[in-house]
């Protein structure tokens, strides 16, 4: 019943669902697995399940767009996967526009031909991952410092928290220590936890020799932090 709702705009004020109608409510619900509880109350349900059914809802509409608010709220990493993978379904087979507000921005930049980046309700910045995600970005727009890097096997842009120590002496320590240099010699990633420490607390740091393929060099790019590079022919 929930999800033939989604069938209103196609049933006349007296008129009864048809064969076509139930087809239609039958495929959402293969669609998003919840065929399994489909004699169950949706009070009893739990907030995933109820999340999955509210989808199911949305597909019966059969819309050539989906405007859809947090479609992976509730959900488990499983199902997460699975909706993202029905979304980009529905947009290449059946070809679907498919509008979403996340805010996951993980699970836009892996999904997403492009994003519109909001800020207090006013549109910041919109394009493709690659050109509207950056450091500066997300500090700009969230007022958070984090990492921007690749999925090695996607190749898409992913974001990370730069989680900053709490700073002894606060600002005042931070300017002083910028007149302090500290140079740091690493490898094999060892060397970005103190990058960011020594960064995050003012001093003026610079690292190397690193090796082009090394985290710490990915890390001295993020906090444009000067290094020397070594690179293997």
């Amino acid at each position: 019943e929930m999800v033939m709702m989604g069938r209103h705009p196609y049933i006349s004020r007296f008129g009864m669902e048809g064969k076509r109608d139930f087809d239609v409510v039958r495929g959402a619900m293969e669609k998003t697995k919840i065929l399994p509880f489909a004699n169950r109350k949706f009070t009893e349900l739990s907030g995933g399940e109820k999340q999955r059914v509210v989808m199911a809802q949305a597909l019966a509409q059969d819309s050539s767009i989906l405007l859809l608010d947090e479609p992976t709220s509730h959900l488990d990493i499983n199902f997460q996967i699975e909706f993202m993978n029905l979304f980009l379904s529905l947009n290449r087979k059946e070809k679907k526009t498919i509008i979403a507000i996340f805010h996951d921005i993980n699970l836009a930049l892996q999904n997403s031909k492009r994003i519109m980046l909001l800020k207090e309700g006013r549109i910041f910045n919109f394009g493709s991952g690659e050109d509207i995600i950056s450091r500066e970005s997300i500090k700009n727009v969230f007022g958070s410092d984090v990492f921007i890097g690749k999925n090695p096997i996607t190749k898409k842009l992913y974001v990370s928290p730069v989680f900053n120590p709490v700073i002894d002496g606060g600002i005042s320590s931070q300017k002083a220590n910028k007149y302090l240099r500290v140079h740091i010699i690493g490898g094999g990633g060892a060397a970005s936890p103190v990058m960011n420490l020594l960064h995050s607390r003012g001093y003026t740091v610079s690292c190397g020799v690193i090796n082009t393929l090394d985290t710490d060099l990915d890390t001295a790019k993020m906090l444009k932090i000067p290094y020397a590079f070594h690179s293997k022919s």
